[in-house]
């Protein structure tokens, strides 16, 4: 959903409890705040990208904000 001009929050669900994604976009370039667990990352989150049109390349920026499962659970250890 977007809720301005370039800032999106991507819905998701952890545990039966919702968790939502922060992605800012400009014309160049993408940011997201935290990656998410592994399904989110192979799932919504890509599904959400191209609801948008917004290609992985230009996803530049990934914030994490703090080491729990469900926002960082994608990255390698």
């Amino acid at each position: 959903m977007e809720i301005y001009s370039g800032a999106h929050l991507i819905p998701g669900e952890v545990g039966g409890r919702p968790l939502t994604h922060t992605q800012l976009v400009d014309e160049n370039d993408a940011l997201l705040f935290d990656a998410g667990t592994r399904a989110q990352a192979e799932s919504s989150i890509p599904e959400y990208f191209r609801s948008i049109g917004l290609s992985r390349e230009r996803l530049l920026w990934l914030i994490i904000g703090h080491p729990d499962l469900d926002h960082c659970g994608v990255l390698p250890s």
